[in-house]
């Protein structure tokens, strides 16, 4: 579905990322990833998500939250770090 949206112009869209992906988020790898950068294991996946080309979209009524998911735009993942998300995605 990714590949067809960017072979046509659509961008894609992730809903209730979060909710679908606990896995992901209690990883080993997002985790140390989330030290590292000083940010959430969320905004981690979320940035990683953003870079990689895909909107990550929230449902979150929590202010503390929608500022956490605002924060992804001040930093940037390494070329290694998004390719052990990659990696670690491809595993499940």
């Amino acid at each position: 579905m990714r590949h067809w949206c960017a072979d046509h112009g659509v961008i894609y869209q992730s809903f209730w990322t979060l909710t679908a992906n606990p896995h992901i988020l209690a990883s080993n790898t997002v985790r140390t990833i989330a030290q590292k950068y000083r940010r959430t294991e969320a905004q981690i996946f979320f940035r990683y998500l953003s870079q990689s080309g895909i909107v990550p979209i929230t449902g979150t009524t929590s202010e503390q939250h929608m500022r956490e998911d605002l924060g992804i735009f001040d930093f940037e993942l390494s070329f290694e770090d998004l390719k052990n998300v990659t990696l670690l995605l491809n595993q499940g």
